[in-house]
């Protein structure tokens, strides 16, 4: 089974550790920055030591923030990469399998998607041959062999790649001849040959859905697919591929960087107004909103899920699996599009962190040192602070985020845990309700954390006031002090609130749990199975191909019902593991085998 690092997700699992070391370098910054304002005539050394010690420990809090958020946009990055290797083109295939045949004869060759797969597929096999250096027995004695039989088979099905008679014609020589017989030597050269049945096989049994597609179905796929078509040069420009050094550090492009990703990318993706539910009557106007470089990537993303479900419900449910799986997988880019933006910012914030507070901490004890002697300390303090008082809150302000839409998805999770309570036997009913207690609890912890956030924030930029002697607020100027002192002690008892729910409930869980949730939430779950299930086929085993479809039955339980906001990582992977199993009684349904 996958790991839940194949999970791309909005506040992944990894992601919503980085609210902990956001909120607690949040806090220690305000309460460093407002220990000052006990010394706003600067001629005690005490403050400024305490100030120095809680902001020494700043940079370490943002470095980790740093190369987990690193790690972190390279797993959403990667998630991207995966998709359009591997994802894209079943995707395309699926969407030209129910255009009519006289729109698919319409459609170039060159964005043929079938035929693109095959022509890569023999190629390889092409380059196969001279690489084994594949001999013949001819009279000519030739040194390489050209595989001009195959090739002949080739060009005649490319002649016309939606023609049934083709196809058939080019697979029933595959499996009479070429494979058995002519290149029976060399089992390397048989396996590419059999990745190419294995695409004839699809191609003709999704030539069987163009028998009852309708012109208007034919007409929407036809502007879907056009849609889909153009958004592969966005795609190819937006990949980050490379290799990671040192665990975190990837090098990249300026427009893919962490800074332009936040000062341009990230902010432009959320005033942009995407009207993903505006979707396109023609295939010029398709190929308009696809090719609109000012339109975000996640934006059209959106635009082409919402597009695809439009597609779905026109559909016979039997012939839908494939769409709904490429829906999931355009989720799953979406929300890794979106994530990486995140985890820029986070970096960006965390680098600013890093140097403030090693500025800070330098200013107050050489200051300290010197007995305010040097004004040199005095200035690194000032712009310590104005780090501190205007760009570290950011820190507290994307935690603030991040916290409440944790608290969101956990409030979520309550209600639907308890609707629950009233089916299942007393085991599942049991386990439910300790679930559903422990999310009761993580509200509160994340409740906690919130406000400690919203403090530090609140303090923060107080404290950078109240040191302004040329400004006047007619406060108690303590009251940023107390606050600070306030939103830190806040976090450190949600950290041993937290600690307790780990290691006194959250302890205690079933071994089986996974397996008593799953039954609790059975009947959902055959419907997802149900709706991403496909026609089996006699190139891969049985297993392999219902593997495959709980795979992504449990990719849309976990998004739908939140266990990994409450679970730790190892407990909720026992949960995916389970459901990526499968379920007793809900298995194989034995539906048309491709011969």
């Amino acid at each position: 089974p996958k790991s839940v690092d194949f999970i791309s997700d909005d506040f992944a699992v990894q992601a919503q550790n980085f609210t902990a070391s956001l909120t607690f370098a949040a806090t220690l910054s305000a309460a460093a920055l407002t220990l000052l304002i006990v010394d706003k005539e600067r001629d005690d050394n005490l403050p400024r030591i305490g100030a120095a010690i809680l902001s020494a420990l700043t940079p370490f809090l943002a470095f980790g923030s740093i190369t987990n958020a690193s790690q972190y946009k390279n797993r959403n990055e990667l998630s991207r990469e995966v998709y359009r290797d591997d994802k894209y083109l079943p995707y395309l295939q699926e969407i030209f399998s129910f255009m009519s045949r006289s729109d698919q004869e319409a459609t170039p060759l060159g964005i043929n998607p079938f035929y693109n797969e095959i022509n890569d597929l023999s190629i390889q096999f092409v380059k196969d041959c001279q690489y084994y250096d594949q001999k013949t027995s001819s009279e000519f004695n030739q040194s390489k062999y050209e595989p001009t039989e195959f090739m002949n088979e080739f060009r005649t099905f490319a002649i016309s790649p939606c023609d049934d008679g083709c196809a058939v014609a080019f697979l029933s020589s595959l499996q009479t001849k070429l494979i058995p017989v002519v290149f029976q030597e060399n089992s390397y050269l048989q396996e590419s040959l059999t990745n190419l049945t294995a695409v004839l096989k699809k191609l003709i049994e999704y030539n069987d859905r163009r028998n009852h597609t309708s012109s208007n179905v034919s007409l929407a796929a036809s502007i879907l697919f056009e849609r889909a078509h153009h958004f592969e040069n966005r795609l190819d420009g937006s990949l980050q591929r490379g290799n990671v050094r040192w665990g975190f550090f990837k090098s990249r492009k300026f427009r893919h960087g962490h800074l332009f990703t936040t000062l341009i990318q990230f902010f432009w993706d959320k005033i942009y107004w995407a009207r993903s539910g505006a979707i396109p009557k023609s295939t010029s106007h398709a190929r308009s909103i696809a090719m609109n470089t000012l339109r975000p990537i996640s934006a059209e993303t959106l635009g082409l899920q919402v597009q695809t479900k439009a597609l779905i419900e026109q559909l016979r449910s039997d012939d839908s699996g494939g769409l709904h799986r490429s829906t999931q997988d355009l989720t799953q880019f979406y929300h890794a599009t979106k994530e990486s933006y995140v985890a820029s910012l986070i970096v960006v914030s965390g680098v600013v962190s890093y140097f403030t507070g090693i500025i800070f901490t330098i200013g107050n004890i050489g200051a300290a040192a010197s007995n305010n002697s040097i004004k040199g300390f005095d200035t690194l303090t000032d712009i310590g602070s104005i780090g501190f008082g205007f760009i570290t809150p950011i820190t507290a302000i994307l935690s603030m985020f991040h916290l409440f839409r944790k608290f969101w998805v956990l409030w979520g999770l309550s209600g639907k845990l308890g609707s629950k309570l009233a089916g299942g036997n007393d085991v599942q009913v049991d386990n439910i309700r300790t679930v559903r207690s422990v999310t009761r609890t993580q509200e509160l912890a994340t409740l906690m954390r919130f406000f400690a956030s919203a403090g530090s924030a609140a303090s923060l930029y107080w404290g950078w006031v109240e040191r302004e002697s040329s400004i006047t607020i007619p406060t108690d100027p303590f009251l940023p002090a107390y606050i600070a002192a306030g939103s830190l002690l806040l976090h450190i008892l949600s950290i041993i609130f937290l600690l307790f729910i780990e290691y006194f409930i959250r302890y205690r869980f079933e071994p089986k749990l996974g397996e008593y949730l799953s039954e609790s939430f059975r009947g959902e779950i055959e419907g997802l199975y149900d709706s991403f299930s496909l026609p089996l086929t006699n190139i891969d085993t049985k297993h392999e191909q219902d593997s495959l479809t709980w795979e992504y039955v449990s990719r849309e339980f976990v998004h739908k019902y939140r266990f990994d906001t409450v679970f730790a990582a190892d407990r909720f992977s026992a949960l995916y593991h389970f459901l990526q199993s499968g379920l007793s009684n809900v298995g194989i349904v034995e539906k048309k085998a491709l011969t």
